[in-house]
């Protein structure tokens, strides 16, 4: 072999390592979205996780007492999680909330960081009423070290700080996220997860001697980008993308500094998971795969007219490649889905809905190898003469762990909400202020689980003008025993919210004059009451009710003399009405006490 062919042999052995460890790496990506599925299985929104960062060292502040207890061992060391998490879409109905728990792992230990809850709007105010934190009696209150957080629907993304004793084997593990949703009667929908850790390759190497005549070459790898959410550019410091592109361009490089070497193309084809709708895949996986393509040429001198790029929406191949030598229970079953023709996104529920088992296995093992670019580099090495070179064959194994940085652990964070248990409500029906009638209602909930609760109003207009002869004076009471159509801080409702009916009975003493002219008498009521209140905070609701009923009861009619200091009653009639008899939009404040905290 003469000196051109030992140094190509060189330079060949160098391009064929960097390209297969290119096309065989496999990047963490920093952003994860979750899809949480909804009570018929059915995509409900999307969590997505960001800056996921895992530390190990000493708790900087104060310690919570999970690290604490690990003195007993003799060491204070501690391994921290931080990250931020939101919900994409505003789909996460008011009774319900979602869970995700952030689990270390190996194939012989693990251990579960404090789970995180967001809850939806009700729930979450239920969550504020339900009074002393210790209980769980509704499964709203949590276990013991759970970080409680207001997300309902907001997509503002809220910080995760947490810290658990430090062993051996954690750096060995990988991390889990765990997400599941569950309604207000604690009833758990189909839950997800996705598994995060660095895949390092393990390479031996075998030399086999060719002979070829001057030919095309190709040279194929894969690369993983990241992209936020729903975006289609490329940003170089989010996730893994720098060390991604960082390797591609070292392959360019390579690739130019090899002697007679000539690229003739370079093909890019996108591919992304069937998670999602068809139609927004088909979207993501050109957008980005053209974003790639104008990347390449923009930053490292490639003649843009030699990149061609293709994209495929979903890469349902390899999904099928996987299910047919995989060893799953219902393998043939979803092999048939797989095959059979028809819309993706049918195939996909079918597959989520017959097989959720499986799907679990599909989500956490293979989706995330489906969204990637493949690529493919066609260049000469030769001008046309025979050669002979030696090629070097790589064979591979997979091994993951998690990138855990030594430094000071970010001290816990704990969003928990001020609890308190109420023990009355205040409120003011606001149409009889506006009538100038002040008035006010007090009611008991009988206890924290019944549907029962007492309301007593009392109302007192007792004004009188004597230079207009004007006296507006109302003096009424009355008593209700109300109904409410949920328990009283469960199924993720606040407490003393939502429909209610009632029976009701009230007094009312009357001395209405104008111009010397007058009426005076009581009048006796009963009947039933309708209403709904809707929960505005912790301790404000808006109530609306009308009420039905009978009222009877006396009105004397008189004239009033010497400035009404005497009164002649002209007549007397008795009173008898059926029909609505209250109608009330009233402001509520609810008193309580404090409960405890974790």
């Amino acid at each position: 072999m003469n000196t051109n062919s030992t140094i190509c042999t060189t330079w060949c052995r160098t391009l064929v390592l960097a390209i297969l460890t290119i096309a065989s790496m496999s990047a963490w990506a920093q952003q994860q979205t979750i899809p949480v599925y909804d009570e018929n299985g059915g995509l409900g929104c999307m969590m997505v996780i960001d800056d996921i960062h895992l530390s190990k060292g000493v708790v900087s502040g104060k310690r919570n007492s999970t690290v604490e207890t690990s003195k007993t061992s003799g060491t204070s060391e501690a391994i921290g999680l931080t990250l931020t998490l939101a919900l994409e879409d505003n789909a996460l109905p008011k009774t319900d909330m979602v869970t995700l728990t952030p689990r270390l792992f190996t194939t012989k230990d693990s251990v579960d960081f404090p789970a995180i809850r967001l809850y939806g709007k009700w729930a979450f105010l239920a969550l504020q009423r339900s009074g002393d934190s210790t209980s769980d009696n509704y499964g709203l209150a949590g276990n013991p070290g759970d970080v409680l957080l207001p997300a309902s629907d907001a997509r503002i993304p809220l910080t995760y700080s947490q810290h658990l004793p430090f062993e051996q084997w954690m750096t060995r593990a990988q991390l889990k996220l765990i997400v599941n949703q569950t309604d207000g009667c604690c009833t758990q929908y189909l839950g997800n997860a996705r598994v995060i850790g660095e895949q390092h390759m393990i390479l031996s190497h075998r030399e086999i001697l060719k002979e070829t005549a001057a030919q095309v070459n190709h040279l194929q790898g894969r690369a993983y980008i990241n992209f936020a959410v729903n975006k289609t550019d490329i940003r170089p410091n989010l996730g893994n993308n720098r060390n991604e592109l960082e390797r591609l361009n070292s392959v360019l490089d390579s690739l130019r500094q090899v002697e007679n070497m000539q690229i003739r193309h370079i093909y890019l084809k996108g591919y992304a998971s069937p998670e999602g709708s068809y139609k927004h895949n088909d979207f993501l996986s050109r957008g980005r795969v053209e974003a790639l393509r104008q990347y390449l040429a923009d930053n490292y001198n490639v003649d843009s007219a030699l990149i061609s790029t293709e994209n495929e929406p979903e890469d349902w191949e390899g999904l099928r490649d996987y299910v047919l030598k995989s060893n799953l229970a219902d393998r043939k079953k979803i092999l048939s889905i797989i095959d059979a023709p028809g819309n993706p996104d049918k195939k996909l529920k079918l597959i989520v809905q017959q097989h959720p088992e499986a799907y679990k296995q599909l989500l956490k093992v293979v989706f995330p190898l489906l969204r990637h670019t493949d690529y493919r580099i066609d260049y000469t090495l030769t001008k046309g003469q025979d050669s002979k070179y030696t090629e070097i064959a790589t064979d591979t194994a997979y091994i993951y762990s998690m990138s855990i940085a030594n430094e000071p652990i970010t001290p816990a964070f704990n969003a928990e909400p001020r609890r308190f248990s109420p023990l009355l409500a205040l409120k003011t029906n606001m149409l009889y202020d506006l009538a100038l009638a002040p008035n006010i209602e007090v009611e008991f909930p009988l206890s924290r689980a019944t549907r029962w609760s007492v309301m007593a109003e009392y109302t007192n207009p007792w004004w009188r003008w004597k230079k207009l002869d004007f006296s507006y004076q109302i003096q009424e009471g009355g008593l209700e025993l109300r109904h409410w159509f949920s328990p009283s801080c469960a199924e993720g409702r606040p407490c003393l919210s939502g429909h209610f009916w009632g029976v009701y009975g009230a007094a009312l003493k009357y001395d209405l004059e104008y111009d010397q002219t007058g009426n005076q008498g009581e009048i006796f009521s009963a009947g039933f009451t309708y209403g709904y209140s809707w929960p505005l905070s912790a301790h404000w609701n808006l109530e609306l009710s009308a009420s039905l009923g009978a009222a009877f009861g006396e009105r004397r009619h008189y004239n009033a003399e010497f400035n009404s200091t005497h009164l002649i009653y002209k007549y007397t009639k008795n009173i008898f009405y059926v029909g609505p008899t209250k109608l009330k939009f009233s402001i509520v404040y609810l008193l309580g006490k404090k409960g405890g905290t974790k």
